[in-house]
């Protein structure tokens, strides 16, 4: 948004416009879910086209129920109507509604939860679109966006098993995307020690990846030592960024993913990145970061939302390296970063003893969405391994290294990629091992007992 332009500032009080209410009330085009309990029918819907409404019969809404829905915008359409927008106090009250009425309610349907899925993620894009339009920043977006990636990394957990035609991975996952780039980019941008908003300054996507300091908002003292200041750490960023670049012609991932985005040296790439970040011996207190302002409240959660949603990528690594040490060094980070190296040099093993760690439920969310990949490239690693036509290997102990939950489970995988299975034994053998064109995720019985024993509203809000 333009600098000199006007800034538009909703005006709207409720969680849906009026207008917006009375003609969907009228049409019949009142989501189930928005109508109260034992509603008394008022007529029949007069809804425009085939499946909105027409002849249905309408229910007694209230607008204290109702959630303005998304509308994507036409070409030509005349600007905003303030009335029609909600101010970030509403759009919060909004998510606390959708996420402690809507999702809390019904969180125990298994069989329509991709209704309520459908409701809240066309909900929440009205609230991030309303939020774009007033040119929300600082603390309110940085909240409002936390909660569209929560969901959207819960919800693609919880329907993992669904298929194409109740609930699409892909649109899903290019949302969650693009809320976390938004979020990270928010985070660099907003002052963590004011919680109102803070208007910051856009730049390119080169300045984005050039790293936190670079981007971060000038201070107002212009004195000769805070230009210095400026400038070494624009040089320090420059120099990681330099360092993290570990490209080569030999690549040892186990993605071939990965072969697209860089190749790597394996030797180059671990001596590099440990020298920029932590180790496994290297005590996590070890470093300072008294030139930086301390994290916002969620942001170590976030970042490694984002750098095991991205797992053994090299923008979300050099992105990492790129954090202030304060940060890199917490607990959550550390882990996700090893866990993503691990990926990235095939150690799946170390990747599922490391994911037993995470303390955080969003991440194991995150982290599930790759486990189907994970144990069938460590299956892949070790049918090389122990390739013999004499020699057996215990499927309880299969089921113990990769992660399944039961040996069913592992039995079932093993003939599906072609290895023979007899008496608790799988016989394994290179030149049988067929790769499987697509995985088929299922719930992780270690994160479900997890979820279990937490709120959900409470969770995706991060109140936990």
């Amino acid at each position: 948004m333009d600098d000199d332009a006007p800034r538009v500032v909703g005006r709207c009080q409720t969680m849906c416009p009026v207008e917006e209410f009375k003609m969907r009330q009228r049409e019949g085009l009142l989501h189930p879910l928005e109508i109260p309990p034992r509603s008394k029918p008022v007529g029949r819907g007069r809804g425009r086209g085939r499946g909105r409404g027409r002849g249905k019969a309408r229910l007694q809404g209230d607008l204290a129920t109702a959630v303005k829905e998304y509308s994507r915008p036409a070409a030509g359409r005349a600007d905003p109507d303030p009335s029609a927008l909600r101010p970030p106090r509403i759009l919060h009250q909004t998510i606390n509604f959708l996420f402690s009425n809507i999702i809390s309610q019904h969180h125990t349907q298994e069989h329509d939860w991709n209704q309520v899925y459908d409701f809240v993620f066309d909900r929440l894009r009205a609230v991030r679109q309303d939020m774009v339009i007033q040119d929300v920043q600082g603390q309110d977006a940085i909240t409002i966006l936390e909660a569209c990636v929560s969901f959207h990394v819960y919800a693609a957990y919880r329907l993992c098993e669904h298929g194409l035609d109740k609930y699409d991975p892909v649109i899903n996952s290019q949302h969650t995307q693009e809320c976390l780039k938004r979020l990270l980019y928010l985070y660099s941008h907003t002052d963590s020690g004011q919680m109102e908003d803070v208007k910051t300054t856009k730049c390119s996507d080169t300045q984005q990846r050039s790293g936190r300091h670079s981007v971060r908002l000038k201070a107002r003292d212009s004195s000769e030592n805070s230009e210095r200041k400026t400038h070494d750490y624009q040089v320090s960023d420059q120099r990681v960024c330099q360092q993290s670049d570990c490209s080569s012609t030999d690549n040892r991932s186990m993605d071939n993913r990965h072969t697209a985005n860089r190749a790597y040296d394996e030797n180059f790439l671990v001596d590099n990145l440990r020298g920029c970040s932590l180790s496994d011996t290297e005590p996590l207190d070890r470093h300072t970061d008294t030139e930086t302002e301390m994290p916002h409240l969620r942001q170590a959660e976030f970042e490694s939302i984002y750098l095991l949603y991205n797992l053994g990528d090299a923008d979300a690594l050099r992105h990492f390296l790129q954090l202030p040490k304060s940060l890199r060094c917490q607990i959550l980070p550390h882990i996700a970063y090893q866990i993503s190296i691990s990926y990235l040099l095939g150690n799946t093993l170390r990747v599922l003893r490391l994911a037993a760690r995470l303390p955080s439920i969003l991440c194991l969310c995150v982290l599930h969405r790759h486990l189907a990949n994970i144990q069938a490239y460590g299956l892949r690693a070790m049918c090389v391994a122990y390739s013999s036509k004499n020699s057996s290997f215990p499927v309880s102990r299969l089921v113990q290294l990769l992660g399944w939950d039961t040996e069913a489970e592992a039995e079932e995988e093993c003939r599906t990629r072609g290895l023979t299975v007899r008496d608790g034994k799988v016989t394994f053998l290179k030149g049988n091992f067929t790769p499987a064109e697509k995985t088929q995720s299922s719930r992780w019985e270690f994160l479900e007992g997890k979820l279990c024993c937490v709120s959900l509203p409470r969770l995706l809000l991060g109140d936990t």
